[in-house]
Order: C-alpha cells, then structure tokens, then sequence
C-alpha cells in the first residue's frame, strides 16, 4: 500500500498532517465514514476507524444524541480527543446539541446556497 500511496500521492503526503488526531503525518486523503467528504488519515486513524470531531457533532445533531437507530458501521466510529482515541458512544455522553437556530445568517459556521 505505501508503493501504491507513493505513487499518487508522492512528496505531497509528507506535508498533510492527520485531520482526526492532528499530530501524525498522514499518508494520504480518503473519504470518511459518515458522508462525502475526504479527509488526511494517518494510518493509526485510519486502522481504527477513527473520524474528526466535526463529523460525530453532525452525527449526534441528525440523530438528536440517539445512536440507536444507527447502523452498526456508524456506531464503530471513533474520535481521538483530549490525546486518546474514544468511542462514538463514549463521546455522546459530552455532546451538546449545536444551536443553529441562534447562528448568524453570515455566520462561517451556517452555509447557504449563496456560499457556493
């Protein structure tokens, strides 16, 4: 695999640092578990199915903090926070729901179709 990584992603990889624990290089971008958006992985993130925080908030914020209704997949992820890798489960029970409804129309948190 690190031929292959190698090869597409050359010298590059060396400067991406992992968007999940943000302290490890990451060997390369692959999409994420939770929707369609690619993310730097460093292998140990990567091997443990671990995910930036960003993506649990948006996770726990559709589900209302209920995981029971989720796949099975999604309730495998993890986040590294606080210098250790901790469960979706885990994480829930620090969630605070984000509050959009208080979010400024121009807010860089709050995109519109006018972003774009």
């Amino acid at each position: 695999m690190a031929e292959y990584g190698a090869t597409i992603f050359g010298d590059a990889t060396n400067t991406l640092v992992c968007n999940v624990c943000d302290k490890n290089p990451a060997f390369g971008v692959c999409n994420c578990s939770f929707g369609a958006m690619s993310m730097a992985y460093c292998v140990e993130c990567f091997k443990l199915q671990a995910e930036p925080e960003f993506g649990l908030q948006y996770l726990a914020d559709m589900c209302n903090g209920d995981l029971s209704g989720l796949h099975e997949s999604v309730k495998a992820i993890h986040t590294y926070k606080d210098g250790k890798y901790i469960s979706i489960e885990e994480w829930i029970k620090d969630w605070k729901p984000t509050d959009y409804q208080g979010m400024e129309p121009n807010d860089p948190k709050m995109l519109t179709d006018d972003d774009f």
